[in-house]
C-alpha cells in the first residue's frame, strides 16, 4: 500500500490506521459541442489492492462530489482578483465535501471490518491525481506564468527546464507561514510582493482541514505529449507516417490508428499510444542526414518513452528506479541539444516538463504510478456523459446524475455477478482454445495452400517434429514407432489461443490474447510470439494453429514462421532509436511447435526499408519493455 509519505509516527499513539483517500477532480464536456460541462469528483480507496481501487466496480472509483463551475465575465475575465474568486469557490466548495471526514481525521473513527474486528481508522488525502491545471488549483499556485510554477517545489520558472538540480519542497505547514505573514503586513504592496516570490494566492485551502494531509505532497505525476513537434517534416513525410501508422500490428489495450499527423485528441491514452508507435511508424522516412532536427526529436521520443515505460512498472527495485533516473538525465541532454538547434522559439522549460523532476521521489513515497494516474479517474467522464444525455432533462442535472450514478451502480453489481457466472461455465472448459473450426483432412489442407512454401510437406514435416518431441517429453510413440499421417486423417484448425505467462515485472500471471485467423474484423491477423526452442529463444509469426490426435491424444500445435534469421551488426539508427533487429527466414523454413512453447506473444514493426527485418515494438507493455531490456543487455530473452 502506497503509505511512504503518511508517518505512522504523526497519527496519535494508539492502534490507529490510516484510510487513504485517492481524489480525482476535473471538468469534463458533457454535451457534443461542450456547451455544457460538469466538474465531478472522484474517490478511490488506497488501503485496496490496485486492482480494486482502479476497477470499476465495488471498491472502484466513486462520483462523491459536483463542483460549480463559475461562468467567465468578460468584464472581469483574467484579472487577478477573478482567478482568485474563482478559485476561492472551488476550495469553499470542497470544503463541503471535505466536512465529513475532516472532524475524523483528527479523532479517528471506529469501524466494524469484514474480519468482524472493530479497526480505528484515520482518514486522509493521500493522493490528488490531477493534470498540472487542476494542481495548480488545488495547491494554489498561480500557474505556468508565476515565478515559481511547480505545486510541489519552488523552482524559479526560468530553471523548469533543469530537472537535474533540486529546489526546496513546498509544504502545507510553509505555505500557510508565507500567507499567515503575507497577511500580517498593512501594506498591499508588500503582501503581494512575498505571495508573488513563491507564486502563491491569498485564499484558504480546503484540504487544510483534513489532518495528516499534506496537499503539496500529494499532488502527482501527470504526462506530457510531442506530437505536434513532427509536423516539421512536411505534408508528404507526414502522409507516410501516417500509412506506416495504419500498417502497425493490431494489439489489444494499443490503440490503432489510421492517421495521426492531423488529428487532436480529447483523450490522453491516445497520446501515450502514438509516442509508444511514433518512432516506430517514423523512422524509415525521417532521415538522420536529411532531417536533423526531427530525427533528433525522434530520439528524445524514444527517452521519454523510456521514462514512462519505467513509470509505468508496477513494482519498483532499486535497479528500476536507477533505470528511470537514468533514463530522465539522457532525455533532458538530448532535448537541451534539440532546443539548442531549433529556431522555432519553442520553449520546453515548462512545469509538466519539470515534474520529471519529482517522477521518481513520488514513487519512492506513493508507489508505482499506477496510484496516481489519472486515466482510471478519465473513464468515468464517459459514463457521467451517457448519464447526461440519456437520463437527464438537462435541467439542474447534478442531483439527477448523482442519483442515477448510484442506481447504476446496483446495476452493474447484478452484471458483475452475471459475469462472474459465465466465467465459472467457461472455466470448466478448455480455456484456451476457442473459434475451433471443422475438423480437415491433410490432403485437403494441402491442397488448400498449395501455392504457400510454408505449408510445404505439411503431413510429413508434423509427423517427424511429432516422432521428436513426443519421446523428448516422455511421451511414447505409438508401438514404439515413428508417426506416420495418412491423407485422410484429420486436424482441427482453432484461430484463438490464450496464453498466459509470469510477468517479469510483478511475477503474477499475464495473458495474451493471440489471433491467427485469415478473417479477424474483415482483416487477415497473425500474431508474432517468442517461442521457447533447444537452441535458445526466438520470435516468429504464427500462420495456423491446430489440434492433431496421435493414438488417442491431442496435441495442441503451431506452424511458426521463424524471425531468427542473422541480422549482422547494429547500425547506428537502431543504436539511436534503441531497436531490436529481427529478420524472417524463407516461408518455406517454416516449423511446428507445440503450442505450450509459446512464451508470450510479441508486437513486431515491419521495417519498410529492408524487407523481411521488423523490429519488436518494446513498448506494448511493461513485462515486453523489461524483457527487451534484458535481451539487448544479455543477448536472450529470459
Amino acid at each position: 500500500m502506497p503509505f511512504g509519505i503518511v508517518k505512522y509516527s504523526s497519527l496519535p499513539k494508539d492502534e490507529g490506521k490510516p484510510f487513504a483517500f485517492i481524489i480525482y477532480a476535473d471538468k469534463a464536456k458533457l454535451s457534443s459541442f461542450g456547451r455544457q460541462k460538469a466538474y465531478p469528483v472522484i474517490a478511490r480507496c488506497a488501503n485496496l489492492p490496485v486492482g480494486i481501487c482502479n476497477g470499476e466496480g465495488f471498491g472502484g472509483g466513486r462520483l462523491v462530489g459536483w463542483l460549480p463551475i463559475v461562468e467567465e465575465d468578460r468584464k472581469y475575465s483574467g484579472t487577478q482578483s477573478f482567478v482568485n474568486f474563482k478559485n476561492v469557490i472551488w476550495h469553499e466548495s470542497f470544503k463541503r465535501l471535505l466536512k465529513s471526514i475532516a472532524l475524523l481525521s483528527k479523532t479517528g473513527c471506529w469501524v466494524m471490518c469484514w474480519d468482524n474486528i472493530k479497526c480505528l481508522f484515520y482518514p486522509l488525502i493521500l493522493i490528488l491525481s490531477a493534470d498540472y491545471e487542476e494542481q495548480c488549483v488545488m495547491a494554489l499556485i498561480r500557474g505556468t506564468k508565476c515565478k515559481c510554477p511547480c505545486p510541489v517545489c519552488l523552482v524559479p520558472r526560468e530553471e523548469l527546464g533543469n530537472v537535474l538540480t533540486s529546489y526546496p519542497l513546498r509544504t502545507s505547514a510553509s505555505v500557510q507561514a508565507t500567507i499567515t505573514e503575507a497577511r500580517s503586513f498593512s501594506r498591499q504592496e508588500d503582501k503581494e510582493k512575498l505571495l508573488m516570490s513563491q507564486g502563491l494566492r491569498d485564499v484558504d485551502n480546503a484540504f487544510s482541514d483534513v489532518a495528516h494531509t499534506d496537499i503539496h505532497s500529494a499532488v502527482s505525476f501527470d504526462r506530457l505529449h510531442f506530437q505536434k513537434r513532427i509536423k516539421s517534416v512536411g505534408r508528404q513525410i507526414q502522409s507516410e507516417i501516417d500509412v506506416h501508422f495504419d500498417s502497425m500490428p493490431r494489439w489489444r489495450n494499443i490503440n490503432n490508428f489510421k492517421h495521426v499527423m492531423d488529428i487532436s485528441f480529447s483523450d490522453g491514452s491516445k497520446y501515450e499510444d502514438i509516442s509508444k508507435l511514433i518512432i516506430f511508424a517514423a523512422h524509415d522516412v525521417i532521415d538522420r542526414g536529411t532531417h536533423t532536427l526531427p530525427y533528433l526529436l525522434l530520439r528524445c521520443i524514444r527517452e521519454y518513452v523510456n521514462i514512462d515505460m519505467y513509470a509505468a512498472l508496477e513494482v519498483h527495485t532499486s535497479e528500476t528506479i536507477a533505470a528511470g533516473c537514468l533514463a530522465i538525465t539522457e532525455f533532458t541532454q538530448l532535448l537541451e541539444r534539440y532546443s539548442a538547434k531549433d529556431d522555432s522559439g519553442k520553449n520546453w522549460a515548462y512545469p509538466k516538463r519539470h515534474a520529471y523532476a519529482h517522477l521518481f521521489d513520488d514513487i519512492e513515497a506513493k508507489g508505482a504510478t499506477q496510484n496516481t494516474n489519472t486515466k482510471p479517474n478519465e473513464k468515468c467522464h464517459g459514463p457521467i456523459r451517457q448519464i447526461y444525455l440519456r437520463g437527464t432533462n438537462f435541467k439542474n442535472i447534478a442531483e439527477q446524475v448523482l442519483r442515477l450514478d448510484h442506481c447504476f451502480l446496483i446495476a452493474h453489481s447484478i452484471r458483475l455477478d452475471i459475469e462472474d457466472y459465465d466465467d465459472l461455465i467457461v472455466s470448466q472448459k478448455d480455456p484456451s482454445w476457442v473459434q475451433q473450426q471443422n475438423e480437415q483432412t491433410f490432403a485437403a489442407l494441402e491442397q488448400e495452400h498449395a501455392s504457400d512454401n510454408a505449408f510445404n510437406r505439411f503431413r510429413i514435416k508434423l509427423a517427424n517434429f511429432l516422432s521428436d518431441s513426443l519421446p523428448a517429453h516422455g511421451i511414447p510413440l505409438p508401438g514404439g514407432k515413428r508417426i506416420k499421417f495418412m491423407p485422410d486423417e484429420t486436424v482441427t484448425e482453432h484461430r484463438f489461443v490464450k496464453v498466459n505467462y509470469e510477468s517479469i515485472v510483478d511475477w503474477r500471471t499475464a495473458t495474451d490474447y493471440l489471433r491467427c485467423s485469415p478473417s479477424f474484423h474483415n482483416f487477415p491477423r497473425y500474431d508474432c510470439v517468442i517461442l521457447q526452442t533447444q537452441a535458445g529463444v526466438i520470435f516468429g509469426r504464427l500462420l495456423m494453429l491446430f489440434t492433431c490426435v496421435v493414438d488417442g491424444q491431442t496435441h495442441p500445435v503451431a506452424l511458426v514462421h521463424p524471425y531468427d534469421a542473422l541480422v549482422g551488426q547494429r547500425s547506428l539508427k537502431d543504436k539511436h532509436f534503441q531497436f531490436w533487429r529481427i529478420r524472417q527466414r524463407p516461408r518455406i523454413s517454416s516449423k511446428f511447435f507445440s503450442v505450450h512453447s509459446i512464451i508470450r506473444g510479441a508486437a513486431l514493426a515491419e521495417d519498410h526499408i529492408i524487407q523481411g527485418d521488423y523490429l519488436v515494438i518494446d513498448t506494448i507493455d511493461t513485462d515486453m519493455f523489461l524483457r527487451m531490456k534484458v535481451h539487448k543487455s544479455a543477448g536472450h530473452v529470459e
